[in-house]
């Protein structure tokens, strides 16, 4: 799946249930990003890599910044999380 970060490989690395859980991830974090009222005029992209959200994109304030952060860091199978997106000036 794009955007998730997980690749599968039958010879090693990732695993096929990893690379499902961090495309559940991302879909799931998207979902509720767009959703989310909070985050309006936000461009917020959305990576999870082995379990690891990373952030980009562009925010209008802090408040929103952090507000995306910590929707991700609710969901199921989230290790991490790197906020990145820039603020808006």
């Amino acid at each position: 799946m794009a955007g998730s970060g997980g690749v599968y490989s039958s010879a090693g690395g990732t695993s096929a249930a990893v690379w499902i859980e961090d495309a559940a991830i991302t879909t799931n974090l998207n979902a509720a990003l767009l959703a989310d009222a909070m985050l309006k005029g936000t461009s917020i992209s959305v990576a999870s890599p082995n379990g690891e959200v990373v952030l980009t994109g562009t925010a209008n304030s802090q408040t929103q910044r952090e507000h995306a952060a910590q929707s991700a860091r609710v969901l199921h199978g989230v290790q991490n999380v790197n906020n990145k997106p820039a603020i808006n000036q």
